[in-house]
């Protein structure tokens, strides 16, 4: 599989749809949580906040939302970076 563009480089962020909800709050999270995670990505400046909470996923989480009902994204895919770590991103043409 060919390798995409750098994870965080502007090629990257254009290069996948953005994530977005119908209400202010994901269903899979509390108010708390996601203002914690907002915060978070504020002060890490990485860009995860253009693409969205759930890019910032697990499969484990993903999984049990989806088996609860709260998942919104369920297309979510997941893959390891440059770095080896597990990311998130919303395939193309499923925004």
């Amino acid at each position: 599989m060919k390798p995409g563009p750098k994870v965080g480089s502007k090629m990257w962020r254009r290069s996948y749809p953005v994530v977005t909800f119908a209400r202010p709050v994901p269903s899979c999270a509390t108010r708390i949580h996601y203002e914690l995670w907002r915060a978070g990505v504020r002060a890490s400046n990485t860009g995860v906040m253009r693409d969205g909470f759930c890019t910032d996923c697990t499969q484990k989480y993903k999984y049990t939302m989806m088996q609860e009902g709260r998942c919104e994204h369920p297309e979510i895919r997941f893959r390891e970076d440059d770095d080896g770590f597990i990311e998130g991103f919303l395939p193309r043409g499923e925004a």
